[in-house]
């Protein structure tokens, strides 16, 4: 218990640490984006949506918009016409390419600078470094959470993070399903030395862009 303790009090002072550096760090560069994101497209600077955090609270995250301001309609039609659409998004929970991105948006996310908003919600508490995904609070799969429930009670035993193992394992070119059994696997591994490890590998990652969409 005590070992327990020691970890997650650790992991919070550097999930603190790390964000008010980066926060700091960026800010020029959040001005920036901010401005191109309203001059390119009407709608907010910031897409603000409900994720399901540790012990399946309810949350709230914050990124930068990277798509058209109906996006979520638009979504839902195309899935209903096009089988095709629907499979891959079944599969992956994602589009490539994605209709619904802005050319900005399409920038920011193979850059993943649409994510730098989570460190606002790391510092918040929310969210941790490195943690398994927030997963959408309306878009998992019932049979999922059906077929994995032990897997599931792994993934919302810890708090989600802005990295996390699948992401340096394949990120966008995974299935669903790999992804559901990584995060497991995460919950069961956590440790600050696994942390520090998965912080070190998404660095080159992000920086050659690979399985981003």
């Amino acid at each position: 218990m005590m070992k327990e303790q020691l970890y997650l009090v650790s992991k919070r002072a550097i999930d603190i640490i790390v964000s008010l550096l980066a926060l700091t760090i960026f800010s020029p560069l959040f001005i920036m984006i901010a401005i191109a994101i309203k001059l390119e497209s009407k709608g907010p600077v910031f897409y603000k949506g409900s994720r399901l955090g540790k012990n399946r609270a309810t949350i709230t995250i914050y990124k930068f918009r990277t798509m058209c301001i109906d996006a979520e309609e638009k979504l839902s039609r195309m899935l209903s016409e096009n089988p095709v659409l629907a499979e891959e998004w079944a599969t992956y929970q994602k589009l490539s390419p994605d209709p619904r991105t802005t050319k900005l948006g399409h920038f920011l996310r193979k850059t993943s600078l649409d994510e730098l908003p989570d460190f606002f919600c790391v510092l918040k508490g929310d969210i941790s470094l490195v943690g398994p995904r927030a997963y959408i609070k309306n878009l998992i799969e019932p049979e999922h959470l059906a077929k994995y429930p032990l897997l599931f009670k792994d993934i919302f035993s810890v708090k989600p993070g802005i990295t996390c193992l699948w992401q340096i394992s394949g990120r966008s070119t995974l299935t669903h399903q790999d992804k559901i059994f990584l995060d497991s696997l995460y919950s069961k591994q956590k440790s600050l030395a696994k942390d520090f490890s998965i912080i070190l590998k998404t660095i080159p990652v992000v920086l050659q862009r690979q399985g981003a969409v």
